[in-house]
């Protein structure tokens, strides 16, 4: 299921249909980026990009599932828009001790942060 919308006048929040596009905000405007993990398998989204210089990460939280065990949940990080500009946030999906391995999925957004 895709997310795209303004949750209120001053946050935006995104899912995993958003990988590739661009978001637009005011300095100021908080984004969300919500991605299914599961936990159990030992895949964990890895922050890479947090957005900078526009952006900056304020906090993350991580959802169980309240479906059957080993469902996993959802994983959502929070984002400020702290100056006007350009930035990128990517994440990479993969087990922390699979060193050297390619990710098994990527999310990138490019956020473009406009003068309040």
């Amino acid at each position: 299921m895709c997310h795209y919308d303004g949750v209120n006048d001053n946050s935006v929040a995104v899912d995993e249909c958003a990988n590739g596009s661009e978001v637009d905000l005011g300095v100021g405007q908080t984004l969300q980026v919500r991605l299914p993990e599961n936990r159990v398998t030992g895949y964990r989204w890895v922050l890479e990009e947090a957005g900078a210089p526009a952006c900056a990460l304020i906090g993350d939280t991580y959802q169980a599932s309240d479906e059957a065990l080993g469902q996993g949940g959802d994983h959502e990080w929070r984002f400020q828009a702290t100056q006007s500009g350009v930035g990128t946030i990517r994440f990479a999906y993969g087990r922390p001790w699979e060193q050297g391995k390619s990710a098994a999925r990527t999310f990138t957004l490019r956020v473009r942060v406009n003068p309040g």
